[in-house]
């Protein structure tokens, strides 16, 4: 598992939600919010990518 840090949010005409993420090693893009599991907004959890 890569650990990614989310710069930015958006959300496109068409209902979906994407965000801005950058690597450890700063490769930068874009990602469908939906490929990510996000866990509940307790403190100290990650979200991880399941595609």
């Amino acid at each position: 598992m890569k650990e990614l840090n989310v710069r930015d949010t958006f959300a496109g005409c068409e209902g979906s939600k994407w965000v801005s993420v950058v690597t450890h090693g700063y490769k930068s893009g874009w990602a469908l919010l939906e490929n990510f599991e996000v866990p509940s907004p307790e403190a100290g959890r990650k979200a991880l990518i399941t595609e």
